[in-house]
């Protein structure tokens, strides 16, 4: 499910982080950006989108504060999802 695989996602761009790996955190990112943009979670793929382009700049390591919007939005969108499948 979207839930599920986000949930995947946000981990691989958290350990991206932590090993400065840009290429596993713009791959993780291009993933999350493509699933929340099907659903209609417009801020949380433009978000990711930011963090994919970074990530192929090779500053995925300057990412953190983006990171946290990242899980934030994902937060409010898991909350909506849930809502409206409950």
């Amino acid at each position: 499910t979207y839930l599920q695989d986000a949930q995947l996602r946000l981990n691989l761009i958290r350990a991206a982080l932590q090993g400065a790996d840009n290429d596993g955190g713009r791959q993780a990112a291009h993933s999350l950006k493509g699933a929340s943009a099907n659903l209609g979670a417009n801020r949380l793929s433009s978000l990711c989108e930011r963090m994919e382009h970074s990530a192929k700049a090779g500053q995925i390591a300057e990412c953190g504060p983006l990171a946290a919007e990242i899980e934030a939005e994902f937060g409010h969108v898991k909350r909506e999802l849930q809502a409206l499948i409950a």
